[in-house]
């Protein structure tokens, strides 16, 4: 296993473990030769665990795709957010509002796309790699998202109210090309 990949494989096993401190390790892992869905962390981990070095690295590479669509989807959530709020309350900027749905429309129609393709391809590696059965490793990948969704609530962002806020999300979105940036990690992830 080459270097990058176990850093990877680290990574990700690091991140799985260290995702919340509500996991009861008391709890009876299950069998990871049931093929049964995956209900907790603990239960992952064992079933990762066993997989040979190579299923290892590949389900770490699927971790890593699935994490970039997942934050993909939590910066479009939040662009949207910021969009919506920046509307709300400021609708009689004309020049505002205008702006902010071309960001809105520009942001949707180029990642949009390319999400539905990096979701498809994810999908596709997990039915052929068969590193687990796919509704094993869907239960799995359910998991984490269950916890990413339970620590990401704890945090409540606050929603742009003041004007400059807003002019300034502007200038950044428009200098920064969000766009550009979310759907360069998916190709390159990917192989877009």
């Amino acid at each position: 296993m080459s270097l990058r990949n176990r850093f990877l494989s680290i990574g990700v096993f690091t991140l799985l473990i260290a995702q919340t401190p509500s996991v009861s390790w008391a709890e009876e892992a299950k069998d990871p030769a049931s093929n049964g869905p995956i209900t907790s962390k603990r239960e992952a981990m064992k079933v990762i665990q066993d997989l040979n070095n190579y299923k290892q690295t590949q389900i770490s590479r699927v971790f890593i795709g699935h994490g970039l669509i997942k934050a993909t989807d939590q910066a479009l959530h939040h662009a949207d957010n910021a969009i919506e709020s920046c509307k709300k309350t400021h609708p009689d900027e004309v020049q505002l509002s205008e702006d902010l749905s071309a960001i809105h429309d520009d942001l949707h129609s180029q990642t949009d796309p390319i999400l539905k393709k990096a979701r498809k391809a994810l999908n596709k590696t997990i039915q052929l790699e068969e590193i687990l059965p796919a509704a094993q490793m869907k239960s799995i990948l359910a998991v984490m998202d269950e916890d990413i969704t339970k620590n990401s609530s704890k945090v409540e962002p606050e929603p742009i109210t003041r004007l400059e806020d807003c002019q300034k999300f502007v200038k950044n979105a428009k200098r920064r090309n969000i766009a550009k940036t979310l759907n360069s990690s998916l190709n390159r992830a990917f192989g877009f």
